[in-house]
């Protein structure tokens, strides 16, 4: 596994997965009382220590911006929250928050009774009102942009 030396606000608990951005962990702060964040991060250059190639760049901005955006939404319990961003080594590290056990909505859609999709589809709207009221529109709301939790605790 990847290590963060310069991290002394969080350690790394376990790899949650790798995407099209970067790898994600699951982070415990080391403030009192401790508090689990998610932490995706985002390579610089390459092994080599190329730089990154131009279509990288634009996938960087990209995920910059929806950093952003999260920062301005604030705190919903349907909307995924950014606690912190830093770099970190040769990283852009994002924190935010946790979907403990969380599945994309895509792959969780099969487990789901009818009353809980009722669920999920309620708290997908009040995540959506939330964003509407700050005045921004998410442009891809489908299953593979959704986490639910086991359970349907948390959707975001």
């Amino acid at each position: 596994s990847k290590r963060f030396g310069t991290m002394t606000t969080r350690a790394v608990v376990k790899v949650l997965g790798s995407g099209s951005f970067g790898d994600v962990y699951e982070v415990e702060t080391r403030e009192e009382p401790p508090r689990r964040e998610a932490m995706t991060t985002i390579t610089l250059s390459d092994a080599e220590g190329h730089p990154i190639t131009s279509e990288r760049v634009r996938l960087v901005a990209a995920y910059v911006l929806e950093a952003h955006v999260m920062l301005e939404l604030g705190r919903h319990p349907n909307v995924v929250g950014i606690h912190a961003a830093r770099r970190i080594d040769n990283h852009l590290c994002f924190f935010e928050d946790l979907v403990r056990g969380g599945k994309e909505l895509r792959r969780a859609m099969g487990e789901l009774t009818p009353a809980q999709a009722v669920v999920v589809a309620l708290k997908i709207a009040r995540g959506l009102e939330h964003m509407h009221s700050k005045g921004f529109v998410h442009w891809r709301v489908e299953p593979a942009t959704v986490l639910v939790e086991p359970g349907v605790g948390a959707v975001k």
